[in-house]
């Protein structure tokens, strides 16, 4: 029997519990692989094996906490009846915890985020074998550094400190990543961490699309009214080395108010029938 293909689940900033936002993705994208495939619901379930990541945790207590230590007479909670009386308040809320995801990303902290990542992803990666990744927001960068890393560097997207596990275990992850999903990504933001890209006008002409190959493809979902949402294609282009790459950005409306256009992803119809439509070509090929 074929082992199913595993969807690794990677959310992003201050969504809470995050697993809510996975389910409905996942019942979507089965939805639209039943009517695409002519299959029952129970074949999909067999086919795709689903993987939640949950890093966020202690992350986003924090946020919160310093929110409220800062503005006390703001209120605390996202919801559209509170960001309408006081815009401001909405907006501060979401750089909180944006800027306070990225903040302790790109910092030291960082490598406690990809443990903890990591500690979610290996046990199923262990046991089967072709995968692919769909993460949104800042879960995205981490998806991004994990596949660079991989496919790019030949190695784990851990810290130093972190035993790299051998040789043959890289190249069975290597070989057995398929395609990339990032929604609402910042990804195009994230490439000033490496100053090589951009020092002495380099304009990111050596910018590495890590999803090479003919059997892999990136598909990138953003919204013009998604300020942390970045296309990437003209990104990538670049570099005239990434041409042989499937990436195509896919524009998908998820609302104009700034935090629903940023979650919405998930509940959005187009998203998941592009990716059912990509996942359809997991098991046509022999």
């Amino acid at each position: 029997a074929m082992k199913p293909h595993l969807l690794i689940f990677i959310h992003g900033i201050g969504e809470g519990p995050s697993t809510k936002y996975y389910r409905q993705l996942l019942n979507n994208i089965g939805h639209y692989y039943q009517e695409y495939n002519q299959v029952e619901q129970i074949a999909f379930q067999k086919l795709f094996l689903p993987v939640f990541v949950e890093w966020q945790r202690y992350i986003s207590n924090a946020e919160r906490e310093l929110f409220k230590l800062c503005f006390p007479d703001l209120p605390t909670e996202l919801k559209p009846a509170n960001i309408l009386r006081n815009p401001m308040f909405g907006l501060r809320y979401f750089m909180t915890l944006f800027l306070g995801d990225v903040t302790a990303y790109v910092a030291v902290n960082d490598n406690k985020i990809r443990s903890s990542v990591w500690h979610d992803m290996k046990h199923a990666l262990a046991q089967y074998e072709s995968y692919s990744i769909i993460a949104h927001s800042l879960g995205s960068i981490v998806a991004y550094d994990y596949v660079f890393n991989l496919l790019v560097r030949n190695v784990l997207f851990l810290a130093d400190f972190h035993p790299q596990p051998p040789a043959e275990e890289i190249v069975r992850l290597q070989n057995n990543f398929t395609h990339l999903f990032t929604l609402g990504a910042p990804i195009g933001l994230f490439m000033m961490r490496q100053g090589e890209l951009w020092m002495e006008e380099r304009n990111f002409r050596d910018i590495i699309n890590p999803v090479q190959g003919s059997h892999r493809r990136w598909l990138n979902f953003y919204n013009n009214c998604d300020p942390i949402a970045y296309p990437l294609e003209k990104l990538f282009a670049q570099n005239f080395q990434n041409s042989n790459c499937f990436l195509q950005d896919i524009h998908v409306q998820t609302g104009n108010l700034v935090v629903n256009s940023h979650l919405n992803y998930w509940q959005n119809d187009k998203v998941a029938q592009q990716i059912a439509r990509t996942l359809s070509l997991v098991h046509s090929t022999p």
